[in-house]
């Protein structure tokens, strides 16, 4: 919900404007057909709205990494833009032409030329226009999944439509009783509409330039990295690796699955194949922790956690286990669990109770995603699903610290089967600035790697 908030001033300029709403109400008042009329209004309106900021979204070239800068520029020149638009408008007010004469030859059209009409005033209207840039940059910029993306569609064209299908619902609902208060509502419409129009946009540009300055400041602090390969080891192509971690010269992977899921040690040097385990077949491998003598291991949706000896690779016990299973990693003495939400578990090393929850959050803004983890002294190292990004995170706050734009990797690792990034295991000291195993699902290799401060090449690829 954090999320489509920082739409509702785009949405507003809509939804405020006094082209959103006159049309509707001359409909309902004059038209023979009001209510058929009326509703396919609407529905063009709608589908026009929705077709533009869709537009935008499928286009924007912007992408996550841009996603606070661009989105803050745009809302700050969008928001100059509209109060200069309405300081003009309040100037001239009173010269302002009435250009309602269009809007009375509505009045006996049929329902198909009024749907059609309400999609061109939709998808023509400059202001408009404006929003739904506004707003389909800002959704494409931060947010990642699919259905994330259409929910936010809905949430703006539901708000910017909101005055213009109000008049028409309630006029379904009860015509007898909101004929008069639409009556009362056009003369006042039309009386007023350019101090409408000048208030709206001085309003939500005012609101737009505010709201754009409140993200830029974090976003400066975020850090882009690159990973830079230093070196490229085999790895078994049909592993579905779900998480890993490096214990002195021993890699320890968990692969996924059900039917095919394993607990692996591996050569951290070599990447070979030293021993493997097979988990229960009902069993879906996930995320793997360190626990001194021994491990922990996740499952995706068995509601349990499984304790491994490190020495004998036998399965000590199942604990129950609240929710999916992702990522897992241990940080000092407590575990930390991601379930693919934005909310970060953490629980407690010896038995796997969860103790309280962390939100992970870039500029304010919830992540959702997070899969497998690795946690080094302060700051918990997520890859985010199902993107190419690995973010660093401050393990007091939640806050994101830095960005890995890792694509190259996937590329170069890139066959027939090869899935998302996903495994990552720090070689390096407590202090955070060593190197990493990186990997993937059915990746034929894992890579050391380390992180260096992002070209701008690097950052623009998605």
């Amino acid at each position: 919900m954090a999320r489509v908030t920082w739409l509702i001033p785009d949405a507003l300029i809509v939804a405020l404007s006094p082209m959103a709403v006159l049309p509707p109400v001359l409909l309902l008042l004059y038209s023979d057909r009001p209510r058929s009329t009326g509703l396919t209004y609407l529905c063009g309106w709608l589908v026009g709205m929705a077709a533009v900021i869709s537009a935008v979204v499928l286009v924007s070239p912007v992408g996550q990494s841009h996603a606070a800068a661009t989105s803050s520029r745009l809302q700050l020149g969008i928001g100059i833009v509209l109060v200069a638009l309405g300081v003009v408008t309040w100037l001239r007010r009173r010269h302002y032409a009435q250009a309602t004469g269009w809007l009375t030859r509505l009045q006996s059209a049929s329902p198909l030329v009024t749907g059609v009409t309400g999609l061109v005033f939709a998808v023509a209207n400059p202001k408009f226009i404006l929003a739904c840039v506004a707003g389909g940059v800002a959704i494409d910029a931060l947010l990642t999944a699919p259905t994330e993306k259409a929910g936010a569609i809905g949430f703006f064209v539901a708000l910017a439509g909101s005055t213009t299908a109000a008049p028409i619902l309630a006029h379904l609902v009860a015509s007898r009783y909101a004929e008069k208060g639409l009556e009362r509502m056009r003369h006042w419409v039309q009386e007023h509409t350019a101090a409408i129009t000048a208030v709206t946009l001085t309003a939500v540009g005012t609101l737009l330039i505010v709201v754009a300055g409140i993200p830029t400041a974090a976003a400066d602090q975020v850090a882009r990295l690159q990973p830079v390969v230093l070196e490229r080891f085999d790895h078994d192509p049909v592993a579905f690796t779900e998480g890993m971690f490096v214990d002195g010269a021993t890699l320890y992977e968990s692969t996924g699955l059900e039917g095919k899921s394993e607990l692996r040690e591996l050569d951290a040097d070599t990447g070979q194949l030293r021993r493997v385990v097979p988990l229960p077949p009902a069993y879906f491998g996930e995320g793997i922790a360190d626990a001194g003598a021994h491990l922990w291991q996740l499952t995706y949706e068995n509601g349990v956690a499984i304790e491994w000896d490190k020495a004998t690779l036998t399965m000590l016990r199942e604990v129950p286990l609240d929710g999916q299973g992702w990522g897992l990693c241990r940080a000092g003495d407590r575990l930390i669990r991601s379930d693919g939400s934005a909310v970060l578990r953490i629980h407690r090393l010896d038995d796997m109770r969860e103790t309280g929850t962390l939100a992970v959050t870039y500029n304010g803004i919830r992540v959702p995603g997070l899969n497998s983890l690795d946690c080094v002294g302060n700051r918990i190292w997520a890859n985010v699903f199902p993107t190419d990004q690995i973010i660093e995170v401050d393990a007091a706050t939640g806050v994101v610290t830095a960005v890995v734009y890792a694509t190259g990797l996937r590329e170069a690792a890139w066959h027939g089967e090869a899935g998302v990034l996903n495994g990552i295991a720090h070689l390096g000291g407590p202090d955070g600035n060593g190197q990493f195993l990186v990997t993937g699902k059915y990746w034929p290799a894992v890579y050391r790697v380390r992180f260096d401060a992002a070209t701008e090449a690097e950052i623009q690829v998605r």
